[in-house]
């Protein structure tokens, strides 16, 4: 039987390199076409993926994406081991895509940060390290 915590720690320390996209839709759309779901596949346990479900909120206007030069979308995405789901998360699409930031949190001070997992989350749904970096530098949004 495999733990949550485990499922977690697994998630936490792999790299972008272990996950596979996998674009899926029940209905036919452009191939471009970032709004469908898509599903990220752990290629050490093919049971983990993470899949994104569904559209949030098409235009998201937080204080931290509004220096941002494009829209920004919501999605709920949700960690899932075999068919078991474990956890959601809900990850923000920035500037038209360039890169998936999870939701931060604020501290007592009104800092942004998000945790070490879930920067992890990010950079497998962004697909590159450097994008996601930058785009979390360009947010003001702290790992912690």
């Amino acid at each position: 039987m495999v733990s949550k915590s485990k499922i977690r720690d697994a998630v936490g320390k792999s790299e972008i390199e272990n996950w596979e996209k996998h674009p899926f839709t029940m209905h036919p759309v452009r191939s471009d076409d970032e709004s469908m779901r898509a599903c990220w596949v752990y290629e050490h346990d093919v049971n983990l993926r993470l899949e994104r479900t569904e559209a949030l909120a098409a235009d998201v206007e937080q204080e931290w994406t509004a220096e941002l030069p494009a829209p920004s979308h919501s999605y709920e995405y949700y960690l899932f081991y075999g068919t078991s789901p474990v956890e959601s998360h809900v990850i923000v699409s920035v500037d038209e895509h360039n890169a998936a930031i999870p939701l931060p949190e604020r501290d007592e001070d009104g800092n942004r940060y998000i945790t070490p997992y879930q920067a992890t989350l990010g950079r497998v749904v962004t697909g590159d390290y450097q994008d996601f970096e930058i785009y979390l530098d360009w947010t003001d949004i702290e790992i912690r």
